[in-house]
């Protein structure tokens, strides 16, 4: 379980592989906090600690995230670098809508 929050230890290369949108569009506030980033920095650090950062493209396998709302344009933003730079991981995106109104 991830929540938002500045990632602390990701400087440097890991850093760089998923940079947040300057400043996301509806809201005008920097977006580098989100909880996707944070959870695929997570896995990012992961696989580069194995695999080093030069033979990405030789890690294979799957990823499946949840999130529990709607993904933000800057969180799509940062599943788009993950794929191009992990591109032989299989990346899966579930979610639910945390502001539907329950139906009775």
């Amino acid at each position: 379980v991830f929540c938002g929050g500045t990632p602390p230890g990701f400087e440097g290369v890991l850093h760089k592989m998923l940079l947040p949108l300057q400043v996301c569009v509806l809201r005008q506030l920097p977006r580098d906090d989100g909880c996707e980033r944070l959870a695929l920095l997570h896995v990012a650090r992961a696989v580069v600690s194995r695999c080093g950062a030069d033979r990405l493209g030789f890690c294979v396998g799957c990823l499946r995230l949840y999130l529990s709302h709607w993904p933000s344009l800057c969180g799509v933003a940062i599943f788009a670098q993950f794929v191009r730079h992990f591109r032989s991981i299989r990346f899966e995106l579930h979610f639910d809508d945390a502001f539907e109104t329950k139906r009775t």
